[in-house]
């Protein structure tokens, strides 16, 4: 046989066949390496207990204010007390004079100013001196204790019975007005306890005590909070919040903030979860009260323990194989 010349059975030619494929996808196998998995940092789903409670702005307002009138036509004699001013119940405050007896005094001083002999000067004195004597005068007391809103006249100003002197805001009738969303105020009761804080000083303790009605287009409504205990004065128009407690606390799921992802477009919320074989999942769910850096959330499939993805969830799909970073 001629050594150049070689007959291949068919078994030798399966074998290079076999070869030849196992070589192709040898180097196929090197091109199509699975990618390696995305890494991301995972806590666990809490059950915390939760207040019921509202957090909103506000300031501190005057419900009321008490005003000064003329007892009776009358002119101001004195009056001391300006807007700004602090007072004390039945601290004087200045003088009334009755126009009766203001009108005879400036009567006897034109006779005396207008007297041309002796006789008419003696008798302007006589006068004088009677109209003088029988000037009534009143003094002018705070009905309350707090601070002077407003003067409406001066020393010398004539008054009509029922005109307002002064506007005085009670300490009493100081109140924090707070601004809650209409919805939430449904669940408010009067005497419900509430904490302001207005960066001046302590939180204050304090209780609901009424609400006003909707004001605005954003459908709020209006809250007056009273301080519960005596303190420093608060300062009118000083802007603050108020936490109001609605209730008893409740236990509930709980995530950390991070976990938290909200779509732009649709507002929906949800949060990714891995399970045993390192599957990522999104549920969407719906959240609840702040507690520090946790956030009561709800969902289907939530449960205590359950591992929830904190850091590096944007954008994975779902179904994706996850390698948690230690």
């Amino acid at each position: 046989m001629n050594p150049l010349h070689r007959t291949w059975t068919v078994p030798t030619l399966a074998l290079l066949v076999l070869a030849a494929a196992g070589c192709g996808r040898h180097g196929g196998d090197s091109e199509s390496a699975p990618a390696a998995r995305p890494e991301v940092v995972t806590g666990t789903i809490q059950s915390l207990q939760f207040e019921r409670a509202l957090d909103v702005p506000g300031e501190w307002k005057n419900a009321t204010e008490v005003t000064i009138q003329a007892p009776f036509d009358a002119v101001v004699e004195a009056l001391a007390a300006r807007p700004g001013d602090r007072v004390t119940r039945g601290q004087t405050l200045g003088m009334w004079r009755t126009w009766e007896s203001q009108a005879a005094l400036q009567g006897a001083e034109l006779l005396a100013r207008e007297a041309r002999d002796s006789s008419a000067a003696r008798e302007a004195r006589r006068a004088l001196a009677q109209a003088q004597s029988g000037v009534v005068r009143v003094p002018i007391a705070a009905p309350v204790t707090g601070s002077v809103a407003r003067r409406s006249a001066d020393a010398g100003t004539r008054l009509t019975s029922g005109a307002e002197l002064l506007s005085i805001v009670s300490d009493a009738d100081i109140v924090f007005e707070a601004r809650v969303r209409s919805i939430d105020a449904r669940d408010l009761r009067r005497g419900v306890s509430a904490t302001i804080e207005d960066s001046l000083g302590p939180p204050r303790d304090a209780s609901m005590i009424s609400t006003l009605p909707n004001a605005g287009s954003d459908q709020a409504t209006l809250v007056w909070l009273r301080p519960a205990a005596a303190g420093p004065r608060p300062v009118l128009g000083r802007f603050g919040r108020a936490h109001i407690r609605l209730g008893a606390p409740y236990r509930a799921l709980a995530v950390p903030d991070s976990a938290v992802v909200e779509d732009d477009l649709t507002g929906l919320k949800r949060i990714a979860v891995v399970d045993t074989a390192s599957h990522l999942e999104w549920i969407d769910v719906a959240l609840g009260a702040h507690q520090g850096r946790w956030r009561e959330v709800s969902g289907p499939g939530l449960a205590a323990g359950r591992r929830v993805v904190v850091e590096g969830q944007w954008a994975l799909p779902a179904g994706i194989l996850v390698r948690v970073r230690p």
